[in-house]
């Protein structure tokens, strides 16, 4: 009989098989791992304890079986735990929200953030580099410049 390692393999065969059968029992397989075999019963585990509780229901844990008897010729019982075969590693905690300002900005302050974006921009637009040259003139320039060419009027 395969081991949970043979099983893990095929598993996305055996749910395209119970796919077959049912969309809503594959559907909640999807959550759900392989996590051993113990002697004739392959042994699930899924996050979610109302899943876990639904996949052994009969109606579910026969399309489990019959695709189980499709795709590897076992005849197993089901059993689903709740949990992860390998706990993950707890997500790192968020950091905490800013505290919220003891009292919304003044009207003041808008204003003053205002003359500060506007001046900011009026110096900007004073330091914009010069207008474009003729590229003709900035190519005969490169050329003389990084070439050594020299200007031919004919």
């Amino acid at each position: 009989a395969p081991n949970a390692a043979a099983v893990r393999s095929m598993w996305s065969t055996v749910r395209e098989k119970v796919r077959q059968r049912s969309r809503t029992t594959e559907v909640m397989l999807s959550g759900a791992i392989v996590r051993a075999v113990e002697g004739n019963t392959l042994v699930l585990s899924h996050e979610s304890a109302p899943l876990a509780r639904r996949l052994t229901e009969p109606r579910n844990a026969d399309v489990i079986r019959e695709a189980l008897k499709d795709a590897l010729g076992v005849d197993w019982n089901i059993r689903c735990e709740v949990g992860s075969a390998a706990a993950p590693a707890p997500a790192p905690e968020p950091p905490p929200p800013p505290p919220p300002p003891d009292e919304p900005p003044s009207p003041e302050a808008y204003e003053d953030d205002e003359e500060a974006m506007l001046a900011e921009a009026a110096a900007a637009e004073s330091t914009e580099a010069p207008p474009p040259r003729d590229p003709e003139e900035a190519a005969l320039e490169l050329l003389q410049n990084e070439l050594g060419a020299r200007r031919i009027d004919g």
